[in-house]
């Protein structure tokens, strides 16, 4: 699957990036810190999942997730944070995300919202 990171933390983003630079499943395309990148990247990318940053310096997740699946029709949402656990499950529930995972979360929880998010909606995945 390939996935677009946008996260203004640019070091998360090169955490991210090398947790998953050998993994077979998991093409990182690109990684962007702003809205106005991520819509431009997603054009051009065509991510099947976005790994969203619920607030960035010039968006936020409930505005930039409509009009990235507007610009990449079909392109999966998993929104991360380090809002508490609760707060975090409501933004996602909010946008519409496949997914969400905290910040402070492992490579493995971070690996499986990703799965868990490109998973979402397919047939037969029992995923809603």
């Amino acid at each position: 699957m390939k996935v677009l990171i946008c996260d203004d933390a640019v070091l998360y983003s090169t955490l991210l990036s090398s947790w998953f630079r050998d993994d077979p499943e998991i093409d990182v395309a690109g990684t962007v810190s702003t809205g106005a990148d991520a819509l431009e990247r997603a054009g051009e990318l065509r991510p099947d999942v976005v790994l969203l940053d619920h607030l960035l310096s010039d968006a936020v997740s409930d505005e930039l997730a409509p009009r990235l699946r507007q610009r990449v029709p079909g392109v999966r949402i998993v929104l991360v944070s380090g809002l508490a656990e609760d707060d975090l499950a409501e933004a996602a529930a909010a946008i519409g995300a496949e997914a969400w995972v905290r910040k402070a979360s492992t490579q493995e929880a971070v690996r499986d919202a990703l799965l868990r998010g490109a998973a979402a909606g397919r047939e037969g995945d029992g995923a809603a």
